[in-house]
């Protein structure tokens, strides 16, 4: 029970130390995605909507 409660105190610690870097990671990760994606584009034509 000690060495399961030492080992969950243990992992939020570790997690703590590293939560900066995988943040800088995951905001890279993020922009890289958002320069692939295609912007997107809409044309609107009310007459047509209208049915006119």
């Amino acid at each position: 029970m000690v060495l399961v409660i030492g080992g969950m105190v243990l992992e939020n610690k570790v997690g703590i130390l590293f939560a900066e870097d995988n943040a800088q990671a995951e905001d890279k990760a993020q922009d890289a995605i958002d320069k692939a994606r295609h912007a997107v584009q809409a044309n609107v034509d009310p007459a047509g909507a209208s049915g006119q």
